[in-house]
């Protein structure tokens, strides 16, 4: 195709690519209406497409053409591993992925706004990071005893899951600011909570949102022997009980993330089974944020407080720091219906289609809730839009619900955060038996018929789970 100049590769694991291209003529797909002509995004240069198998997909304001991978890699290991990259026909190339974008692309042309979060996100951002403050600076500088310690903590571990739920997720995903520099100090704020923004960017970015709950990718359904989460992982004795101690386990994991992981990974030189550049830059973030973690977490507080009670807030802030990050991300996948088949790096449908199997969206009438999780609630819209704020999700569900009923795609959203939580529950007990009752498994709690939520109509709903009341 002469008219068209290749500008970067994008590489997702296993062996799938997306290529942006930057065409030459701005030119128009016969598959888009003319509505998508006159897209308020578009600038004097020509539009971005993404092409695969030689298929030109419509015309979509750039901030919503976001692929899986965003930017992890340069664009010179992107092009020296072009070479093992098959065709793109697992990102674009479907009649589902291309129209869900165009009611997209179409929806902020009508509504004249910015997909990114603008002023609303950034007085949450302030709010977060003041709420955090506060709770640290009570800790440090009053006399308390070992309660209001351990309330102090829970207030700063909420306050710290906020943050790494707007600031650090969004951040990552470019979807805060327009402003590279911003998104880049955004993402970089996990480095604040102790984590590694470095590694993250490839565990979540890369392997999480190109291949969700596929067994052997996905490294954020891989509990490390300690627990079980796909039926394609071996089962061990050990998880009868797994529905009982995993919700105590899941507040320890900032303890990992903090003290073993991030350091393991940069050593192995891989995450998962993929493997990641160790340049001196990262290496040197790697240990500055460290540093600046320990700091603010424990060395300042040793010059005011008593080591216990230092120990006692740092346990106590890890622990419901953990069990939030954990329980949101579990809701939303780690239930039977993202695992409706189990799929394995061998077996995968087409990208938008498996985006949307793989999640589950919940409580998306809880407004506080939304609030505070940054959209999290609404995860279909968000791996399908990665690159869009969370604060359009609300009003891009009904859209997708639409295109999903269209097309066949199951559309799975619980009503309540409850029902959430007793799903993702069941699918723990089910999976710490053995491994010939998981491949017979059917979910009592059948999905009703999509329907609307009673309490904000315009929100797609799959309706009360049948079950719920009755089931463990």
């Amino acid at each position: 195709m002469p008219w068209l100049r290749q500008r970067a590769v994008r590489q997702l694991p296993s062996g799938y690519a997306a290529i942006a291209f930057r065409l030459r003529k701005n030119l128009v797909s016969p598959n888009c209406e003319h509505d998508c002509e006159n897209s308020p995004n578009q600038s004097s240069q020509a539009p971005y497409y993404l092409i695969a198998t030689e298929r030109l997909t419509p015309q979509i304001p750039e901030t919503v053409l976001t692929p899986p991978d965003h930017g992890a890699l340069s664009d010179h290991a992107r092009a020296g591993r072009m070479g093992r990259l098959k065709a793109a026909a697992w990102v674009s190339g479907d009649p589902f992925h291309t129209e869900v974008r165009r009611q997209v692309a179409l929806y902020f042309q009508r509504e004249g706004t910015d997909s990114k979060g603008g002023a609303r996100v950034w007085r949450k951002a302030t709010l977060l990071l003041a709420w955090l403050a506060a709770s640290w600076a009570t800790f440090l500088f009053t006399t308390t005893g070992l309660a209001e310690t351990m309330l102090l903590a829970a207030s700063a571990g909420l306050a710290m899951a906020g943050i790494g739920f707007n600031i650090q997720h969004d951040g990552s995903h470019r979807s805060l600011s327009r402003r590279r520099w911003m998104n880049t100090i955004a993402a970089a704020s996990l480095d604040l909570l102790g984590g590694s923004s470095y590694i993250w960017q490839w565990k979540h970015n890369v392997l999480h949102h190109s291949s969700p709950n596929v067994s052997g990718v996905d490294e954020d359904i891989d509990l490390g022997g300690l627990g079980r989460l796909s039926p394609l992982q071996e089962w061990r004795p050990l998880y009868r009980y797994q529905h009982v101690y995993l919700w105590f386990a899941y507040g320890f994991l900032p303890f990992k993330w903090h003290w073993y992981d991030d350091f393991a990974a940069f050593l192995r030189g891989r995450v998962g089974a993929q493997n990641i550049p160790r340049s001196r830059g990262a290496v040197v973030g790697l240990l500055v944020g460290k540093s600046v973690f320990v700091t603010w977490a424990l060395l300042l507080p040793l010059l005011f407080q008593p080591a216990g009670r230092v120990l006692l807030f740092y346990v106590t802030c890890c622990c419901v720091l953990g069990f939030t990050l954990s329980s949101v991300f579990q809701m939303a996948h780690c239930v039977r219906e993202a695992f409706d088949p189990p799929v394995n790096d061998a077996q995968r449908p087409p990208w938008a289609a498996h985006q949307v199997a793989s999640t589950v969206n919940f409580a998306g009438a809880n407004r506080l809730l939304g609030w505070y999780v940054g959209g999290l609630n609404f995860q279909i819209e968000h791996h399908l839009f990665p690159g869009v704020s969370h604060v359009h999700y609300p009003k891009l569900a009904p859209l997708v619900a639409s295109v999903c009923r269209k097309y066949g795609v199951r559309y799975t959203s619980r009503t309540t955060l409850w029902q959430a939580i007793q799903a993702h529950h069941r699918w723990l007990r089910h999976l710490g038996q053995p491994e010939s009752a998981a491949l017979s498994y059917v979910d009592r709690a059948d999905l009703a018929p999509c329907g609307t939520d009673r309490r904000r109509p315009h929100l797609p709903v799959t309706g009360r789970m049948r079950g719920d009341r009755n089931t463990p």
